[in-house]
């Protein structure tokens, strides 16, 4: 019974700490930051270059 109180003590208060954290953050510095950081570069792999041919079993069964 005690592991049992513990355990939801722990997700309460994760929970808890999550929220806090969650109502502290600035978005407008967090958009700012990830618009001067973050580019979109141009991928090789891009979507019109990707081959969707199966070749083996595995990769049919999506491994």
């Amino acid at each position: 019974m005690k592991k049992m109180i513990i355990a939801i003590a722990a997700v309460i208060s994760l929970g808890l700490a999550s929220q806090v954290v969650e109502h502290t953050i600035n978005e407008e510095a967090v958009k700012t930051t990830v618009q001067t950081y973050l580019k979109e570069t141009p991928d090789e792999d891009d979507e019109e270059n990707i081959s969707f041919e199966e070749n083996s079993f595995s990769e049919w069964l999506g491994f």
